[in-house]
């Protein structure tokens, strides 16, 4: 059984606190001293380098002295932090950043709660509680900026719209359930709402989820509240994870270093991108399983309609849906990364920064990487944005025989 994302894809905003100690005042011995065990443990367990040249053409790794300069030129702890998120934002990556820092408490709170239940966690929990101590001081640096851009909506659980809602088209005998969050927190409220739902829907011929704008949440929401609730038998499926085999990921990860194989190409598996053909990583082949839990007599043609928004377990959805054909997906090419689980948290050991990066990925049916080529809609619907798309999806099934 594959581990889920909890909470990967989204966190919720808080009243950061005004107070922060002391400040800490690093010398540029100390600052250089966290730029390489940050560019070190990147090095050993980061695995999106070959991604990050191929998409913006840029070679991290190959950059090691233009940083050194760049954290030199850093000349207090405010020059520093944002030499450092710059750095980190060359990686190209939405789940390699100081997300940790920004937001330290909600992070804190929301791992401490699914810790409760998910006892790996802890380790997330203890990372993040060492680094208590001065996360506020460089919280208040980041937050301090008044030029920082917003935050990617993408990752945010609170929106302009609601998370869930629904609506029917009596007349083409279609549901629509549109869905732009998979808050962990939220699985338990929408649930009444999803089931009455989908009552209502049980003999209709059509139904349409829409997930576009959704950056993820918990994989939990869309497997209890809404794949679990619609199929008739147990479904299984294959998930190819890879893993780096770096030391910080051994710690956190230990069970994806136990009966696995260095990656290389096989059977469908002839995509695979040739950096992760050096040796230095591993594959653990699994298969997940999705059982019926009081399932509706549901026999209508389900679609999950998605865009380039859609990322993290929103894209594990579609992933889902591409390797069973449970519905048909339709769309634009998602923004991926739905294969694997959450970031983990390492703290630079001079200035006490929290950084994260993702540590596992994960392979598509054909080996290529989910991050990268994301999932091809079996239906491509090209619009100015996810409104037109949904209504070219509807006129779609008007027109079908």
């Amino acid at each position: 059984m594959t581990k889920n994302k909890i909470l990967t894809g989204f966190f919720v905003c808080i009243c950061l606190l005004n107070s922060c100690g002391q400040q800490i005042n690093l010398t540029q011995k100390q600052k250089l001293n966290d730029f390489e065990y940050l560019y070190q443990t990147l090095k050993q367990n980061y695995p999106y380098f070959g991604v990050g040249l191929r998409q913006t053409g840029i070679d991290w790794l190959a950059k090691h002295d233009e940083f050194v300069e760049k954290i030199k030129a850093a000349n207090n702890d405010s020059a520093y932090i944002f030499a450092l998120r710059d750095i980190l934002n060359e990686l190209g990556n939405g789940h390699a950043d100081m997300s940790f820092v920004l937001y330290y408490e909600d992070y804190t709170n929301l791992y401490k709660k699914v810790a409760d239940e998910y006892p790996r966690y802890k380790k997330w929990v203890a990372a993040l509680e060492d680094g208590r101590e001065r996360s506020l001081y460089w919280q208040k640096l980041l937050d301090g900026d008044r030029q920082e851009p917003e935050p990617d909506t993408s990752q945010i659980v609170s929106s302009p719209r609601a998370d869930y809602s629904d609506s029917l088209l009596v007349k083409e005998k279609t549901g629509i359930m549109t869905v732009a969050s998979f808050n962990l927190f939220n699985i338990g409220k929408d649930k009444p709402r999803i089931d009455s739902f989908l009552h209502q829907i049980r003999d209709y011929d059509h139904l349409i989820i829409n997930i576009q704008d959704n950056g993820g949440g918990a994989t939990r929401y869309w497997r209890e509240n809404i794949v679990s609730r619609l199929i008739q038998d147990t479904v299984v499926y294959p998930q190819y994870t890879v893993i780096k085999d770096g030391s910080m990921n051994r710690h956190f990860y230990p069970e994806y270093f136990e009966n696995t194989r260095v990656v290389e190409k096989e059977g469908t598996l002839q995509h695979i991108p040739v950096e992760l053909l050096d040796g230095t990583f591993r594959l653990k082949v699994e298969t997940d399983t999705i059982i019926p839990q009081n399932p509706i007599p549901f026999k209508g043609k389900i679609y999950l309609l998605v865009n380039s928004v859609v990322f993290s377990s929103a894209e594990g959805l579609a992933y889902f849906c591409k390797a069973t054909n449970w519905a048909t997906v339709a769309g634009v090419q998602t923004g991926g990364d739905g294969v694997g689980s959450d970031p983990v948290p390492f703290i630079l050991p001079e200035s006490g920064i929290i950084v994260r990066y993702p540590a596992l990925t994960g392979f598509n049916a054909d080996g290529s990487l989910n991050f990268e080529m994301c999932t091809i809609p079996d239906i491509i619907i090209e619009s100015e944005n996810s409104h037109e798309r949904l209504n070219k999806l509807i006129n779609g099934i008007r027109q079908e025989p």
